[in-house]
């Protein structure tokens, strides 16, 4: 982790700079990283950052958020569109639309989690870096999206829209 939050002047300066910021430090001081590195090293506590990490998903998979609400609404409208004007019988021909949407979802899923587990168990704890022959820009933006945004969190919303078409269908 260290040498992740080490690698940002060059792999990523402006979240470098805002961190110096926080910190109230030069951050083109050539005397920083090394600042740096003992002021995480004394600080940061990797175990309460984990903790809060599998707190903060629990309690967002138990609530049921607004994004999910207006996923299930625009469904059950679209259900109501289809039965109204287009005479769509929803026990003979939307449920097993629905049951293999279900299915084919809840698949996916099951591949993802295996997918991340199989990551996980084979991971080598190398320096975190961009790999030999790849310069950090490419290597950086493949990350940037799982680094600024909770892409979990969108398994997880469908995770909660399919456990409520199961339920309601």
């Amino acid at each position: 982790f260290v040498s992740r939050v080490l690698s940002w002047p060059v792999d990523s300066p402006s979240t470098f700079e805002l961190m110096c910021q926080d910190l109230a430090l030069d951050a083109v001081d050539p005397e920083t990283k090394e600042r740096v590195a003992a002021m995480v090293e004394e600080r940061f506590s990797f175990s309460a950052y984990l903790a809060l990490n599998v707190e903060r998903g629990v309690r967002d998979s138990i609530e049921v958020h607004k994004l999910t609400w207006l996923a299930m609404l625009c469904l059950f409208g679209i259900f109501a569109v289809l039965c109204r004007f287009a005479h769509v019988n929803m026990m003979t021909s939307g449920t097993p639309v629905c049951i293999v949407l279900v299915v084919g979802i809840l698949g996916m899923m099951q591949w993802f989690a295996w997918h991340k587990q199989r990551r996980i168990s084979s991971f080598d704890p190398q320096p975190l870096g961009p790999p030999e022959g790849r310069r950090p820009s490419s290597y950086s933006c493949s990350h940037v999206v799982h680094q600024q945004y909770a892409t979990e969190l969108i398994a997880l919303r469908l995770f909660q829209v399919v456990l409520f078409l199961l339920c309601y269908v």
